[in-house]
């Protein structure tokens, strides 16, 4: 089991990730996709399960209704 976190790290601004956007971010050794949807912030692993590749550089689309990132 992982050690929690115990200490914020400021990664971005608001207005530096506009609306249906992502930002690649590195903590403590870990890759991450910081996604803006519609003004609600997630925090993902920024690599794709099936090519290894940056989650973060791709894009946002909308599934049948439901936004997922490819």
């Amino acid at each position: 089991m992982e050690k929690p976190i115990d200490s914020w790290e400021t990664i971005a601004k608001a207005s530096e990730l506009p609306s249906r956007s992502m930002k690649h971010v590195e903590i403590k050794g870990k890759e991450i996709a910081i996604i803006n949807l519609d003004g609600k912030y997630y925090a993902i692993n920024d690599r794709c399960g099936h090519m290894n590749a940056p989650l973060s550089k791709g894009e946002i689309r909308n599934v049948q209704g439901k936004d997922i990132v490819t």
